[in-house]
């Protein structure tokens, strides 16, 4: 990381982005490789496992986070997505042996989650300052 604030590397023309709402294509793109890793351990494991219910339900929660649309999905709701798909690993992690585990790919899902931890934290220092700019900008269309 270049070492810059989620607040530096966000207001864009003097407009502060809310890590929750506004769009952030570039960092919401760094969640494609991790699910298509994941995706694919997920489809060799079910070679091993035809039918495993907690494998299906597991690579349909990471279609559906691949679904999300990169030009208009917030870092705060792609982070949702990737702690379900965590929760649903967790299922499968805790009752597979270590050969059949998930393994890397899915410490490249909690590492990636973990990094938006950091970037939120460090976006509630400019929360108020967005939250006040959106109610300028909804007063000024009543002016």
């Amino acid at each position: 990381s270049s070492g810059k604030t989620y607040l530096q590397t966000n207001v864009i023309s003097s407009k502060l982005c809310s890590f929750h709402q506004d769009p952030n294509p570039m960092e919401v793109k760094k969640a494609s490789t991790c699910l298509h890793n994941l995706m694919s351990r997920i489809l060799q494991l079910l070679t091993a496992f035809p039918g495993n219910e907690v494998l299906v339900a597991l690579g349909q929660v990471v279609e559906y986070a691949q679904e999300l649309e990169l030009s208009s999905t917030s870092i705060g709701k792609a982070m949702t997505g990737l702690e379900v798909v965590l929760r649903k690993a967790q299922d499968w992690e805790q009752h597979a042996s270590d050969r059949v585990k998930l393994g890397t790919c899915l410490s490249e899902v909690t590492r990636l989650v973990a990094s938006w931890r950091k970037l939120e934290i460090e976006s509630w220092k400019s929360l108020l300052s967005v939250r006040e700019e959106r109610y300028q900008t909804r007063a000024r269309r009543y002016w």
